[in-house]
């Protein structure tokens, strides 16, 4: 199925144009049509004229772009959306929360978020349930044998690396968002897929735990979100966070 979806034409229509519009992005940025923007790509480009002499590689730019277009900032906030729901759903917990990020500030996670036990717990559970990369592709650099399938050279393969979260072996009622878990168990570093691991982990994983710890803290912290749509699960085949539902609401600063 997902086969054949990346190979129909609204799919690869959508991709020319994505693309299309990410090169010219890029092609402006280079020129210097757009001096002065301070982002994270503007980071990217400064180091990569610093480290190739001025010289740089159109595609691969473009690649960094989509990069941090997907992972940095879309399954960052599709996270956040996921966890959100399930938070604002469990009014004890949230009252919780609330309780140990009182007189949270700018600099309050200057040193990590180790001070917050339950809002580390509260980030872990949404990484285990709505893990930004379930799925990796590999693949195959040497010929093997895996439960009874021969797989060679070149043969592009699925990683399922974030299998165990759901497994009940590991994790009591999997499926359910238990963010007291993470305190009252220590799981194994193999139990976590969430990024990928070894030499191909997650190269956005820190800017992911950079960006979701603020914005969360400073979202349930300061306002109360006034739900106005209800909760619309969909299927999403990209790499990214599957399950993808919106929320329609207003934020409302607390008094």
């Amino acid at each position: 199925m997902a086969k054949g979806i990346y190979e129909s034409e609204a799919f690869l229509a959508d991709k020319d144009f994505v693309f299309g519009l990410l090169g010219d992005f890029v092609k402006r940025r280079i020129a210097g049509e757009e001096a002065g923007v301070d982002d994270n790509f503007s980071e990217v480009l400064a180091r990569t004229l610093e480290d190739n002499d001025g010289e740089v590689d159109l595609q691969e730019l473009i690649s960094e772009a989509y990069l941090l277009l997907m992972a940095g900032t879309g399954n960052t906030a599709k996270l956040l959306n996921c966890g959100l729901q399930h938070i604002l759903a469990d009014s004890e917990w949230l009252g919780e929360f609330r309780e140990e990020l009182a007189g949270y500030g700018q600099d309050s996670f200057a040193r990590g978020i180790k001070a917050y036990p339950k809002f580390k717990a509260t980030i872990f559970e949404i990484e285990r349930m709505f893990p930004a990369a379930p799925v990796l592709a590999r693949t195959v650099a040497k010929p093997f044998e895996f439960a009874g399938y021969r797989l060679e050279r070149g043969e592009k393969v699925l990683h399922l690396q974030t299998l165990p979260h759901f497994w009940e072996e590991v994790y009591e009622e999997p499926y359910r968002f238990k963010p007291i878990r993470w305190i009252e168990n220590k799981y194994s570093k193999k139990s976590r897929g969430s990024f990928g691991g070894s030499t191909h982990i997650c190269l956005g994983m820190n800017l992911a735990r950079i960006h979701m710890p603020i914005v969360l803290a400073n979202v349930l912290s300061g306002y109360e979100l006034r739900q106005e749509s209800k909760d619309e699960i969909k299927v999403n085949f990209n790499y990214g966070v599957p399950q993808v539902s919106d929320i329609l609401g207003r934020f409302v600063a607390r008094i």
